[in-house]
């Protein structure tokens, strides 16, 4: 009898193991292997194990194993969390020389604060004033809204972002190419990454979009190089490179589009670049409660839980099919960014799904 409950007891203790490690992750993908990546391959399960957050409540403080290890240098990690770009302007525009990473985010807040000649803007939310906006937006909610003065706050960061007090900056396509232009010449892989999309993308960037057709717009052809030049870029462990790589990868081009190297199915790209975003956050990415998702998702939705994007996804953003779709990605970019090995995503020859019918042959 004896002998039977030390069996009984060593059987439990085996299964915990089991369960154990089946939920263990590293905390950064991008410098060490992976449970799920291993079980990714020829004849591997379809059915990955779930994300662990998803046995956690939303703010209740993601596993241990999540925690961001975080590779960004001092600037990085200030352009990452700031609330407002100006002081990084200020400092950086009139500065004799900048480091590569430094001319990368001078660039970056060009672009996303910048009015550039011939681009149509968004006047409609500028031409409200933000007091007015916030309390429009406060006169909405229900008085006995739990989350409402969270939503409130994540309100005002949203509508004031980044660019807030930069509402004058001015700025060109050639001002910010040649920015990006000298960052990856001294090295930098997320201006590497970005310099390949703005130039696949500057054509359709550039032209009149209320006189574009599906037939008509200037849908861009990536190259091989171009391809190698992305996945170089990934392969780096920046996060940020790794995000700008998967975003451009994505598509659409009218010569070739990502399909899942076991099923052949063609790549969700939603799921592709939460994966990315995912990846990266375990090498500094800002994916804290100052993510402008998590902002968005709070401020709009009244979902202000969850205190990190991953989080915020596994219980607010995506469906089961989603959840399992990013799992598989983030194997699949994982074995790509340390392993140097994509053979879980297909570059099939060919245009995305809906230009097909608009590319001539």
């Amino acid at each position: 009898m004896n002998a039977m409950k030390a069996l009984a007891t060593l059987l439990a203790l085996a299964i915990v193991a089991i369960v154990a490690i089946r939920l263990t992750k590293p905390s950064s993908p991008l410098g060490s292997r992976p449970v799920t990546a291993s079980s990714y391959g020829a004849g591997a399960q379809r059915n990955l194990p779930a994300d662990a957050v998803l046995a956690i409540a939303p703010g209740t403080g993601a596993p241990a194993s999540h925690r961001p290890v975080s590779v960004l240098s001092p600037v990085m990690t200030e352009f990452a969390h700031a609330k407002s770009y100006k002081q990084l302007y200020d400092r950086l525009r009139p500065a004799s020389s900048r480091t590569p990473e430094e001319a990368w985010i001078l660039a970056t807040i060009l672009k996303e604060c910048g009015k550039q000649p011939n681009k149509k803007q968004d006047e409609g939310a500028a031409a409200v004033p933000d007091d007015v906006a916030v309390a429009r937006f406060t006169a909405a909610l229900p008085a006995r809204d739990p989350a409402r003065e969270k939503r409130i706050a994540a309100y005002r960061d949203v509508r004031g972002g980044h660019c807030g007090d930069l509402k004058d900056l001015q700025t060109t396509p050639e001002a910010i190419r040649e920015l990006l232009a000298q960052a990856a010449a001294a090295g930098d892989p997320k201006a590497a990454a970005d310099l390949v999309r703005q130039d696949l993308w500057a054509p359709f960037d550039a032209a009149d979009r209320s006189k574009l057709s599906m037939a008509t717009a200037p849908w861009p052809a990536i190259s091989t190089a171009q391809v190698e030049q992305l996945k170089q870029a990934a392969e780096s462990g920046d996060p940020y490179a790794l995000v700008s790589a998967a975003r451009t990868l994505r598509g659409p081009f009218t010569n070739m589009s990502l399909q899942d190297t076991q099923d052949g199915r063609p790549v969700d790209t939603g799921s592709f670049i939460t994966a990315a975003e995912l990846l990266a956050c375990d090498a500094g990415y800002p994916c804290g409660p100052d993510n402008r998702e998590l902002q968005i998702g709070c401020a709009y939705q009244g979902q202000c839980e969850a205190q990190t994007l991953r989080e915020y996804m596994f219980f607010y953003g995506l469906s089961p099919d989603g959840s399992q779709r990013v799992a598989e990605y983030q194997a699949m970019l994982t074995r790509g960014v340390r392993d140097h090995d994509w053979s879980g995503i297909t570059f099939h020859p060919g245009p995305a799904l809906f230009l097909a019918p608009y590319v001539k042959p």
